[in-house]
């Protein structure tokens, strides 16, 4: 009677046993499948170190890296005692994602990152990422950038003849785009001879909006 028992209990653990295989086995499979369709990373930097980071109603550390659906997605990021923000991601397959940004202390704790050597450490490495990021971005849009300004300064020694000119890029006041050229003449005449410049550095003038302006230099008192 006992010996039935005891092999009837090892019966139940054994079949226990193998449904709790299966089972590993077919969540092993199921989660596998799962992250095989996660092909987006994002890198998430976030001060204060203890906000909260929201993705799909899914909360993830403030210092971290994970894989995520393609798609697009609000993060909301929250802190007791700060502004919290949101904003959209849009995540790519295969691509990177950089979620990099840090909450305003309300006035009550203004000086937070300013009294927390840490918090401000943090602070101050997001604030450098996205200074970087936001002149790399410019830069690759507007690729004449890195060959400006351009600042032409001759004279000639037999009769004292000098030019001066310059080529600057930015967004100025006569501009009517965010984005232009423009020459600044401290001499005259050398609108043109400017305009050949930029097409000799290998730029298209005709591809950006030019404003020249003939500005001579002061009389000496």
């Amino acid at each position: 009677m006992e010996k039935s028992h005891l092999i009837h209990n090892r019966k139940i653990v054994l079949i226990f046993a193998s449904i709790l295989f299966l089972v590993i086995i077919g969540l092993s499979i199921f989660f596998a499948i799962d992250n095989s369709h996660k092909t987006a990373t994002v890198n998430i930097l976030v001060a204060p170190t203890f906000a909260t980071v929201e993705i799909d109603h899914h909360k993830f550390s403030t210092d971290t890296t994970i894989k995520y659906y393609p798609g697009n997605y609000t993060a909301k990021i929250s802190a007791d005692g700060f502004e919290s923000q949101e904003i959209t991601l849009e995540l790519s397959p295969d691509q990177a994602t950089d979620l990099y940004l840090y909450l305003t202390p309300n006035s009550d704790r203004s000086n937070f990152y300013q009294q927390n050597t840490r918090e401000g450490t943090r602070m101050q490495t997001i604030v450098d990422y996205l200074a970087t990021k936001s002149a790399t971005e410019y830069t690759d849009e507007h690729p004449i950038t890195n060959i400006l300004p351009i600042i032409v300064v001759e004279s000639d020694p037999e009769t004292f003849a000098w030019t001066e000119f310059r080529i600057d890029y930015g967004k100025f006041k006569s501009c009517k785009s965010d984005f232009c050229l423009k020459i600044t003449d401290s001499t005259g005449g050398n609108r043109d001879r400017a305009i050949n410049l930029i097409r000799e550095k290998g730029f298209n003038p005709n591809d950006y909006e030019i404003i020249y302006s003939y500005v001579p230099p002061e009389p000496l008192p």
